[in-house]
């Protein structure tokens, strides 16, 4: 599955929104799960290391864009990154708007390589006739990619910041700035690596419980709770909301027995040995002896013990998110997990 990772400032909500979700997901079809941008809500993950996390998904990209505004050109934190992708080799497309010349990235490592400056919608339609050819992405819709690419094009000039573009003397302390940054960016991607390697090698000498626990265990309760979550949500994504609901009502929600109308999805799922049914008392229960439901149930009952023993992260989290952090309330699979429960 290709990965696109979307640099950008932050201080260009609107252009980052409209770019993600009307061009990259609704004209081209690229699903939430290939884009990787840090604007989008939950993207970073709950912990104090987001350095390493964007890092990661940076080196893991196939693909990296830059929406290159004058409050890009002013953030070391973009520098940084386009000064990473340039390490790591990576294939970029830098978008520039407005109203920038060629000329902006011409003490960038990107001097000499083909931008597109966005100056009418047809330079948004030739980035996706790029990434098509590339088979990056799928065929899209001629008459759907037009009509996106206007509104980009028009929420782009509507977002236009008209302040003067950096000097010669402050874009040269820019770049000086962005080799220290890349400097630091290789040290962390060597980092990453030999983090990787560790695993690896832990995962050939250890057990697979010891494995997991080496895993889930961050650096604080924030981190060792985001890695249950999206350790428990690899899991999830893969089975069918029945069975999750049935694993919900049975570990979670023990007074009320469950129970669905759907004869036919539910004789699919018991010939799949995922699902019991006790036709008698209407009772749908799943499967505790199926390895991948073994798995994730001992996942979920480790993140519950975790969660009874951390009170101040759940005072924080039940502050930040003003609703009950408890595996027995349907909002939290809903909001940590993605996943709905029937009830």
């Amino acid at each position: 599955m290709t990965k696109i990772f979307v640099s950008h400032s932050t201080n260009d909500p609107k252009i980052v929104e409209c770019f993600n979700e009307h061009f990259l997901r609704l004209a081209l079809g690229v699903t939430e799960e290939q884009i990787y941008c840090t604007s989008v809500k939950g993207t970073l993950r709950i912990g104090e290391h987001f350095n390493d996390e964007i890092l990661e998904n940076l080196v893991n990209s196939d693909v990296v864009i830059f929406l290159i505004t004058k409050k890009f050109l002013e953030s070391n934190y973009c520098l940084a990154e386009l000064g990473a992708a340039w390490a790591l080799k990576k294939k970029v497309y830098p978008l520039l708007l407005d109203k920038l010349d060629f000329n902006v990235v011409n003490s960038t490592p990107f001097n000499g390589k083909q931008s597109i400056k966005v100056s009418e919608p047809s330079s948004i339609v030739q980035l996706a006739d790029e990434l098509s050819r590339l088979d990056t992405i799928g065929s899209s819709n001629s008459a759907q990619l037009n009509a996106k690419a206007d509104l980009l094009f028009n929420v782009i000039k509507d977002n236009e910041n008209t302040s003067e573009v950096p000097s010669v003397e402050e874009f040269t302390q820019l770049k000086k700035d962005l080799k220290v940054a890349q400097n630091y960016m290789n040290q962390q991607e060597n980092t990453v690596v030999k983090l990787k390697k560790e695993v690896e090698d832990l995962k050939l000498t250890k057990d697979s419980k010891e494995v997991l626990k080496y895993e889930l265990q961050g650096d604080s309760d924030k981190q060792t709770f985001e890695n249950h979550i999206i350790k428990i949500r690899s899991y999830l994504k893969n089975i069918d909301p029945i069975v999750i609901s049935a694993i919900y009502h049975e570990n979670f929600n023990k007074d009320e027995e469950f129970w669905i109308s759907n004869p036919d999805r539910i004789k699919e799922l018991s010939a799949s040995q995922l699902l019991s049914v006790d036709y008698d008392d209407f009772e749908i229960n799943y499967n505790s002896e199926h390895p991948k439901l073994k798995k994730c149930v001992d996942l979920l009952l480790k993140l519950d013990n975790f969660l009874a023993n951390s009170n101040k992260l759940i005072d924080s989290l039940e502050d930040e998110f003003e609703d009950v952090i408890s595996l027995k309330n349907i909002n939290f699979w809903d909001r940590f997990f993605k996943v709905k429960v029937i009830v």
